[in-house]
């Protein structure tokens, strides 16, 4: 019988690892997620978010294997035995527990300061190949029946017509990434905006046949549940990614990039000795620089304004053209402007599905009145140095009484 291994998660309660995965977790590479944060700076806000992309890449994992084992007891997939579906098991919790390899330290804030405009995705796929973690893949791939390119294909590409239901359950509107980081997010944060019915969830997801395609999808008794799911998410964005400090918090870290002019290196070994702890050692060493300081300290750019949540795109024109207005007649005057955006779904351009108790396939918005009432996030924040506080939100409320 082959070994397990086991490690306690808040979330889940004991993941399980084969002698594969317990390999790759304790690689230098994959270790460093350890010390790059889930949430970047949003511990300054919420003191608790200090949990890490590690911890998160274990439950992704999990999860994989959860909801495979659920699609695979209820539908007969042709071609597929049961030495197939383990294979197949395999190669998703791989790619759960690799897909977050090449973030950079502190995630989303700083992804866009790399060398030779690489995304974290690219990243991801040269770490996993030009490290141990694709020589260990290799080796318990002749064990498993299975390979790197599967991994690979499934992270940072596409994979077979027969089995692409596994890319949209990676990433997707029905996504276990999201299943997993909402809850931890909230734990962590100590808000409740990311709860919703897992179990539930779980239960009712399935795959629908559609034009000879299998896609992911959800039967139609679980449809409040994927709702939940979705109304997680928004909240989640809405009041705590996009709260007000942590947002004029990043424009300071970025901002110190930018000046300094900061890159992630491509090349693997540089970028794999890189964490959330070295920006803070290049920030103390740098303690008298305004941005550095703003961050280190927490007194950072006040906020001047802010729009409503919602902007819609003649609102959104006005307000562009106001600041705009502002620095011409104000010129002295710096401002810091953030715009928060996110779509509250995207199911209209995606492959996800309801299928009712008669058997009907129905796109999620035609099933859910409620999820296409929902409206994009679209916030601007303006932030300006403490000195010059008082007279540029006078000027703003005195332009927006006009």
């Amino acid at each position: 019988m082959e070994k397990r291994y086991h490690i306690r998660d808040p979330i889940h309660g004991y993941i399980s690892l084969n002698p594969l995965e317990y390999e790759i977790i304790n690689t230098e590479p994959f270790q460093r997620l350890r010390h790059i944060r889930q949430l970047g700076l949003t511990d300054l806000v919420y003191p608790g978010a200090t949990h890490n992309r590690f911890s998160h890449s274990l439950g992704v994992m999990h999860l994989a294997e959860r909801v495979l084992r659920q699609i695979f007891s209820k539908v007969n997939l042709e071609n597929f035995d049961q030495n197939k579906k383990e294979q197949i098991i395999k190669v998703m919790r791989l790619a759960g527990l690799l897909h977050d390899l090449g973030h950079t330290p502190f995630s989303h804030a700083l992804e866009n300061f790399f060398e030779d405009n690489l995304t974290h995705e690219e990243m991801t796929k040269k770490i996993i190949e030009e490290t141990e973690i694709g020589e260990i893949i290799s080796h318990y791939g002749k064990i498993y029946e299975i390979s790197l390119l599967d991994v690979l294909n499934l992270i940072t590409s596409s994979p077979s017509k027969e089995i692409s239901f596994l890319k949209a359950l990676l990433s997707s509107e029905l996504d276990i990434d999201k299943m997993d980081y909402l809850m931890r997010d909230s734990l962590y944060c100590g808000v409740r905006y990311g709860i919703f019915d897992l179990e539930r969830l779980l239960y009712t997801v399935t795959l629908i046949l559609k034009d000879g395609t299998f896609y992911l999808g959800v039967e139609e008794s679980g449809l409040h549940g994927l709702e939940a799911f979705v109304l997680a998410r928004y909240y989640m964005f809405s009041q705590v990614y996009f709260n007000t400090t942590s947002k004029v918090l990043e424009l300071h870290l970025s901002s110190f990039f930018k000046e300094k002019n900061i890159k992630w290196p491509s090349n693997v070994k540089k970028f794999t000795s890189l964490d959330d702890n070295w920006v803070f050692y290049i920030l103390k060493e740098n303690k008298n620089h305004p941005d550095a300081k703003a961050v280190l300290t927490h007194k950072h750019h006040p906020l001047i304004y802010e729009t409503q949540e919602h902007l819609e795109e003649k609102e959104e024109e006005e307000f562009v053209k106001l600041i705009d207005d502002f620095q011409r007649e104000n010129p002295e005057k710096k401002i810091f402007v953030s715009l928060a955006t996110k779509d509250p779904h995207h199911f209209s351009k995606s492959h996800i599905y309801i299928r009712d108790l008669s058997g009907n396939i129905w796109n999620v918005e035609k099933k859910s009145s409620f999820l296409s009432y929902l409206k994009k996030i679209n916030q601007y924040r303006v932030y300006t140095k403490e000195e010059h506080e008082k007279e540029a939100k006078k000027w703003f409320e005195k332009k927006l009484r006009s």
